[in-house]
């Protein structure tokens, strides 16, 4: 008896894929295809997923930082398989700092933020001249030097060996002469022909003026 069948019709290849690089994952999407029950993800011409992906999206992780990675995605049914989808790159990277704050001091500016896991150390940036001829490991940095009244605009990255964090949200500072505190104890003793002062130090103070009855009489 003679059997017939209808052929299957072929699987077309994804459209798409789209590759967001993280910290140490690829995040992949692609275009739905008619007829498909399943899709393959590839790596460098490697299947990456241990089962048969069934959306249009997959994050591929415990990749290296700073290492560029290219992907292809395939349709599949219980069947047959479709072409390879083009190929999408992406390179992750460590995640940029987070809660970069400055505060200004006489000719300096004090930065801080937040720590980022796995980072092996960090740049500081002011406007695009790196600051750190080498990697710090904490986080916190002092630019010095600086002149009062000028505004300065920092950034930061993390570093993960050599692989570079994307910068971090900018801050900017304007360094500016720290005003002395307002002397406070001054007690006056009287002696032969003379009265001996003293006051409690003042923060910020280099020196103090001494004044009589509104009139300057020392330095």
């Amino acid at each position: 008896a003679a059997v017939s069948a209808t052929p299957l019709a072929p699987l077309t290849a994804p459209t798409g894929p789209t590759a967001t690089a993280g910290d140490t994952t690829v995040a992949l999407s692609w275009t739905a295809v008619t007829g498909a029950t399943g899709y393959d993800v590839y790596r460098n011409g490697t299947k990456v997923n241990a089962t048969s992906v069934t959306g249009t999206s997959y994050t591929d992780t415990g990749l290296t930082d700073g290492t560029s990675y290219s992907y292809t995605v395939i349709a599949t049914t219980s069947a047959q398989s479709s072409p390879a989808s083009a190929a999408a790159t992406a390179t992750p990277m460590p995640a940029a700092p987070t809660g970069l704050t400055g505060a200004a001091g006489d000719l300096k500016a004090s930065l801080t933020w937040n720590a980022v896991a796995g980072a092996t150390g960090y740049n500081v940036y002011r406007g695009t001249t790196k600051l750190t001829a080498t990697p710090i490991t904490t986080t916190s940095y002092t630019d010095t030097g600086l002149v009062n009244g000028t505004a300065y605009t920092y950034t930061v990255t993390a570093l993960k060996g050599t692989a570079e964090s994307p910068a971090s949200t900018s801050t900017s500072v304007t360094p500016t002469v720290a005003q002395p505190g307002i002397p406070t104890g001054l007690t006056a003793a009287a002696g032969n022909a003379q009265v001996t002062l003293t006051w409690t130090a003042s923060a910020n103070a280099q020196s103090y003026i001494v004044y009589r009855g509104g009139v300057q009489i020392g330095t």
